[in-house]
């Protein structure tokens, strides 16, 4: 039973390690979505400012709509990467705890 709860402790550790990678990552990419948006905003005023009625300049715009697509394929790539490790650490405790499980079923069973 120390066992098991033992891996319930490393299982619940390690999900709040995954929680808090997850808002971290959501929090980095909040602030490099400000970041981009508000240097595509500088650099589209300062590029404005400076134009020349004579020859127009078309600055190449960044869509808001490919760079929230490139941010949300980043996110999914690192959740992916979250949750391989998230299986793959259920899968090593629920090999250590099949032996247990088991023989704590047998326990009671007279097989005589």
């Amino acid at each position: 039973t120390e066992f098991i709860q033992n891996i319930d402790d490393k299982l619940t550790e390690d999900h709040l390690k995954n929680t808090e990678f997850i808002q971290n990552l959501e929090d980095e990419e909040s602030i490099i979505k400000d970041n981009e948006v508000s240097t595509a905003e500088q650099e589209g005023r300062s590029i404005k400012s400076g134009r020349n009625d004579e020859v127009e300049d078309t600055p190449e715009e960044i869509d808001p709509r490919d760079l929230e697509i490139s941010l949300l394929k980043a996110r999914l790539e690192e959740t992916e990467k979250a949750m391989e490790r998230i299986v793959a650490q259920m899968g090593l405790m629920t090999s250590r705890l099949a032996p247990h499980v088991i023989a704590q079923a047998l326990e009671g069973i007279d097989f005589s």
